[in-house]
């Protein structure tokens, strides 16, 4: 249960940062951290943006998908939390 839970945190953070028009770019299980108690920190903002138009929707839209295709895949990387 502690991966959801991590999970949804990670999507609460992508969450408050495009309601800053702000887009990470690069977000990766690599670019996220485990810390203490499970909390995640999001690193590597070197592709990081402000987003000043309206195809945010679409460029979320699409690294979902992505996300989705590759998580579909197979068991999740040795160490991540159960």
């Amino acid at each position: 249960m502690k991966a959801f839970e991590t999970f949804r945190e990670v999507a609460a953070v992508v969450a408050r940062m495009h309601g800053a028009r702000v887009a990470h770019g690069d977000l990766k299980p690599e670019n996220i951290l485990i810390g203490e108690g499970y909390l995640p920190w999001l690193t590597d903002f070197g592709m990081a943006r402000r987003i000043h138009d309206a195809r945010l929707d679409d460029q979320v839209s699409q690294s979902l998908s992505k996300t989705a295709s590759r998580a579909s895949r197979g068991p999740p990387p040795t160490g991540c939390p159960t």
